[in-house]
C-alpha cells in the first residue's frame, strides 16, 4: 500500500555531495573546494578559525574572508601535494636503482622510516653492551626487566629459529630481575640447544655486530641516495613554486582588502598597506 511519501534523494555518492551546500544559494559558504581524499570537517575548521581572527562585519568581508581561507587551503593541499609528488619519486628512483644497482638502502628508509631504523640501531647497540656484562657482572646485580628480555629474546630467535622468550623459558619473575635470572635461563638455552653459553654469547656478538654494520650501512647510504633526489624533476619544482608564489600573493591580497575594508569603516587611514606586488594571483596548476 503506497502512503504517498516517495524517498527521493540522492542515489549515489556524488549526487548526495551536490546538496551538501543546497541550502545556501549564493555567496560565501555556497562552494566546498573539498576533493577526494580530503575531509570536509579540515575544511570547516580553517574557514571557522579564518573567521574566528577575522570576524565580518558585512557581507562583503564575508567573501573576502571566505576567499582568504580558501588561499590557506589551497597553500595546506600544496604542502600535501609536494610530500606526495616527491615521496613518489624517491619510490620510483628506488624501484629503478633495485633493478639497475643497489636500491635496498633506499628502500629501507623509505618502508621502514629514519626513526624506526635509528631506534633499532640503538637496540641493537644496547644489546651489545648487555652481552658485554653478562661475564662481569655479580649475581645479584640488578638490572631492568627489558634489558633481560631483550637479552635472552635475542639469545633465543638465534639458538632457536625464531622462538619468543615465552616459548623458550619458563618462571620467568614480572619484576626485580637480576643478572642470576639471565645466566639461570642462559644455561638452560645452552642445555637445550646442546651448546655452551660462551659458545652462544659468541655468535650472538658477532650476528649483532652484522646487524649494525647493516643498519649503519642502510642509514647512511639511503639516506645519501634520498638528498640526491630530493629535488622534484620534468620542470615540477619550478611549477610547484610558481603556483606557491600565486597562493601566497592571493593571501597578501586578501588580507590587504580586509584590511583597507575594516579600516574604511572605522574611519582610519591605513598608511602603509600591505605589499601585493607579483603576479595577478588568479593562475592554477596547470
Amino acid at each position: 500500500m503506497s502512503t504517498g511519501h516517495h524517498k527521493n534523494g540522492p542515489k549515489t555518492a556524488r549526487g548526495r555531495l551536490s546538496i551538501i551546500h543546497a541550502n545556501v544559494t549564493n555567496g560565501a559558504g555556497c562552494f566546498s573546494p573539498v576533493l577526494p581524499g580530503e575531509f570536509e570537517r579540515d575544511w570547516l575548521a580553517v574557514l571557522d578559525g579564518v573567521r574566528a581572527r577575522i570576524q565580518p562585519a558585512d557581507r562583503l568581508e564575508e567573501e573576502m574572508t571566505y576567499h582568504l581561507a580558501l588561499s590557506f587551503w589551497q597553500a595546506l593541499r600544496l604542502h600535501k601535494y609536494e610530500r606526495a609528488a616527491t615521496h613518489k619519486q624517491l619510490d620510483d628512483v628506488a624501484k629503478e636503482e633495485s633493478l639497475f644497482g643497489d636500491g635496498d638502502a633506499m628502500t629501507q628508509v623509505l618502508s621502514r622510516g629514519v626513526e624506526s631504523l635509528k631506534s633499532e640501531l640503538c637496540i641493537m647497540e644496547k644489546a651489545l653492551s648487555l652481552i658485554g656484562a653478562v661475564a662481569f657482572a655479580g649475581d645479584d646485580e640488578l638490572l631492568e626487566k627489558e634489558d633481560g628480555l631483550l637479552l635472552l629474546r635475542l639469545a633465543a630467535e638465534l639458538v632457536l629459529n625464531g622462538k619468543t622468550v615465552e616459548q623458550c623459558f619458563t618462571g620467568l619473575p614480572p619484576d626485580s630481575w637480576s643478572w642470576r635470572v639471565v645466566r639461570e635461563n642462559l644455561n638452560e638455552l645452552a642445555e637445550a640447544s646442546r651448546k655452551s653459553v660462551p659458545g652462544i654469547l659468541k655468535s650472538l656478538h658477532s650476528h649483532i655486530l652484522e646487524q649494525l654494520d647493516g643498519l649503519r650501512k642502510a642509514l647512511e647510504d639511503g639516506l645519501r641516495a634520498i638528498q640526491s633526489n630530493y629535488a622534484l624533476k620534468d620542470g615540477e619544482t619550478e611549477r610547484l613554486l610558481l603556483y606557491h608564489s600565486r597562493v601566497q600573493h592571493r593571501i597578501s591580497k586578501w588580507l590587504s582588502l580586509l584590511a583597507q575594508s575594516k579600516a574604511d569603516r572605522l574611519g582610519l587611514t591605513i598608511t602603509q598597506p600591505l605589499e601585493t606586488n607579483g603576479e595577478n594571483g588568479d593562475g592554477a596548476l596547470e
